[in-house]
């Protein structure tokens, strides 16, 4: 088992401010209640359009269900954002708090390590604003494949589980990067 000395994951205690700026945090939340209150407006549209006597044509009637339903995925998609890095400020939490009670005094720098950290510091980032930022053309496939593909990163046991060790931080970065090549794939913007 690899050993990483607390000061080889620099780039993860960098990455705590990010994560826990309250400015930051309110732009996420208000990104979320941005979405689902879109959301709940077109609801309201298309049940208008559907009611007999209103003289929505057919075609309008399955446009407005299909903004309906991008709307409501724009807005999972913020819910599924929230969702993430409030796991990866948990995981985040327990990594260091292990990695800070088991370090090894003395070890030399790990370059290797150094790298890792900041990939996983990367990753995050990237896929935070890819779920809260972005707006996908595909809302509908974005959201089913943020949904299937972070599965193992909502995971709050794993999140309690974390070491902080090479192969545990190893696993977390193989998870981000499959994470963040899928939805790189679903989240073509406009």
């Amino acid at each position: 088992m690899t050993t990483l000395a607390v000061r080889d994951l620099h780039e993860l205690h960098a990455l705590r401010p990010w994560l826990h700026d309250p400015a930051r945090r309110h732009t996420w939340h208000t990104t979320r209640l941005t979405r689902q209150a879109e959301a709940a407006e077109q609801e309201r549209r298309t049940r208008r359009a559907e009611l007999p006597g209103t003289g929505a044509s057919g075609e309008q009637i399955v446009r407005s269900r299909q903004q309906l339903a991008d709307a409501r995925a724009r807005a999972d998609l913020a819910v599924l954002g929230e969702q993430f890095t409030e796991t990866t400020r948990l995981r985040l939490t327990v990594t260091l708090a292990h990695r800070k009670h088991t370090s090894q005094q003395g070890s030399a720098e790990d370059p290797v390590g150094e790298q890792l950290a900041e990939d996983i510091a990367d990753e995050i980032r990237t896929i935070a604003e890819d779920l809260l930022e972005a707006q996908p053309v595909y809302p509908g496939e974005a959201h089913r494949n943020a949904e299937a593909v972070l599965v193992p990163l909502l995971q709050r046991d794993t999140a309690l589980a974390a070491t902080g060790e090479y192969e545990d931080l190893t696993r977390w970065l193989a998870d981000l990067r499959a994470a963040r090549l899928v939805l790189d794939q679903a989240a073509t913007t406009d």
